[in-house]
């Protein structure tokens, strides 16, 4: 599969994740998740939990996390292979040589970002009910979440800057 081929196979495929991913969890909400991730402390954590069962969400928050194993492989490769192909573009506009190989190392960090997701997911499903949070688990799944953020962000913004260079270099 080409680089092209694949970074649009897995961006469109991403997309569709994210909305059977709404479909099927319905009321709970991205934000909840995200504040359970970055919660930290069990204080927090067990603030979030105890949000979700009031709201009776308690098993689709269960779910989340196993359907969020399909997503972040989706995800994972379309940064990496998104970043390969954006660099494989600002190639063909004569990018100095040690920026297209600072690109193709960074497109690795996606995949980072992709471990990091697992970890925490494993973490975090570690402390939903009838567990309780622990300050080991709810640190490591802060951890994780912090670097998986970072990551992506590093990853997106690189990928942004070889298809920008690309575009204005074109002919």
């Amino acid at each position: 599969m080409s680089l092209r081929l694949g970074f649009w196979f897995f961006l469109l495929a991403t997309l569709g994740y994210v909305l059977y991913m709404k479909l099927a969890l319905g009321e709970l909400s991205s934000s909840t998740i995200v504040a359970y991730e970055l919660a930290r402390t069990t204080k927090k954590a067990n603030i979030v939990l105890d949000q979700v069962s009031r709201a009776s969400n308690t098993k689709l928050l269960h779910k989340s996390f196993y359907i969020d194993f399909g997503f972040l492989v989706l995800y994972g490769l379309n940064l990496f292979i998104g970043l390969r192909y954006a660099v494989s573009l600002s190639e063909q506009v004569d990018i100095p040589l040690r920026w297209a190989r600072l690109g193709n190392k960074l497109a690795w960090v996606g995949i980072i970002a992709m471990g990091c997701d697992a970890i925490e997911n494993l973490a975090l499903l570690q402390q939903l009910p009838p567990a309780t949070p622990t300050p080991l688990m709810a640190g490591l799944a802060w951890v994780v979440a912090c670097i998986k953020f970072g990551a992506i962000g590093l990853t997106v913004s690189a990928m942004l800057f070889y298809f920008g260079y690309y575009f204005k270099h074109k002919k």
